[in-house]
């Protein structure tokens, strides 16, 4: 009984940590996470390493695992502050709009045309990183559903 009352506790003690955190602060580790992600899941298949074997390979998965860094350090696309870039694109239009989504996916559209046009070194594939903003856009849209209905 005091195991599963501690445990209870845990999650309490979690989920109002979690209550703390702000939305934009929620949406943007989300969008690190989704994106970056993504983005190695489909470099590994433009590279011909998609097979059967994908996930016996511990190169692969520690590429996974790793990819959020990697990301963000701009190793995969030749510009690291990128989403430094665009979270204060995102704050500022915010202040404008007063819209939270809408100032996140206007934020991406201002941000990441630019950094398709002048900065992508690393994998070379704008067809890529379109591909990666709209599936991490529409799954932070399920994720956040109910914030984006009352903000």
């Amino acid at each position: 009984m005091d195991r599963n009352m501690s445990i209870s506790k845990v999650f309490t003690l979690i989920k109002d940590k979690l209550n703390n955190i702000s939305l934009f602060w929620k949406v943007w580790i989300c969008h690190i996470l989704i994106y970056f992600l993504l983005l190695i899941i489909f470099l590994i298949i433009k590279e011909g390493k998609a097979d059967d074997d994908i996930f016996h390979n511990n190169n692969i998965l520690l590429l996974l695992l790793r990819s959020t860094i990697i990301g963000l350090f701009g190793i995969l696309d030749g510009i690291g502050g990128l989403v430094i870039i665009s979270m204060v694109t995102m704050y500022l239009v915010n202040l404008y709009f007063q819209k939270f989504y809408i100032s996140y996916i206007v934020s991406l559209a201002l941000t990441y045309p630019v950094f398709m046009q002048f900065c992508n070194e690393g994998y070379g594939s704008n067809s890529i990183t379109v591909v990666c903003l709209v599936i991490t856009i529409i799954i932070n849209m399920v994720i956040f559903r109910k914030h984006i209905i009352t903000t």
